[in-house]
């Protein structure tokens, strides 16, 4: 959104914070948790940059979430949290929880923009196919 506005400045200062925040809190852990401060960073950078890109959006093109688009959301945070509740358990339970999860979250996406794109072709076909089996297995998009 703020590309597309023409507003370099804005981006710019946007993508230096999230970077700051990135690098911040990957070298406030790394003495503490070793290269998993990596994997913190990159939450602690997210977690500052989705409500500052909200309330840029918001301001600027009046974006607001749906109550889908936020339900959305929930289910990918209890995702993640699962899959990394999983690796407590055991790391290859984790790896194939994650696995079925990205492909299901695969099929949901392509599903989701074929429908919104009316894409033809391999891409249309490939949507399509995807719309079946998320169907099938009793998620509606």
């Amino acid at each position: 959104v703020i590309l597309a506005r023409g507003d370099g400045k804005t981006f710019l200062a946007v993508e230096l914070f999230s970077a700051t925040a990135f690098v911040g809190a990957t070298l406030l852990s790394i003495d503490y948790i070793g290269l998993q401060a990596t994997s913190l960073g990159f939450v602690v950078m997210y977690g500052a940059l989705l409500p500052l890109v909200y309330i840029l959006a918001k301001r600027s093109i009046g974006f607001k979430w749906t109550k889908r688009v936020f339900g959305l959301f929930i289910v990918l945070l209890i995702t993640g949290t699962a899959i990394t509740a999983a690796s407590f358990i055991s790391e290859w339970f984790s790896v194939a929880l994650g696995c079925v999860c990205s492909l299901l979250m695969t099929a949901f996406s392509f599903a989701q923009l074929g429908r919104l794109s009316g894409a033809t072709g391999t891409i249309g076909k490939l949507s399509r196919f995807s719309q079946k089996v998320i169907t099938k297995i009793g998620i509606t998009s």
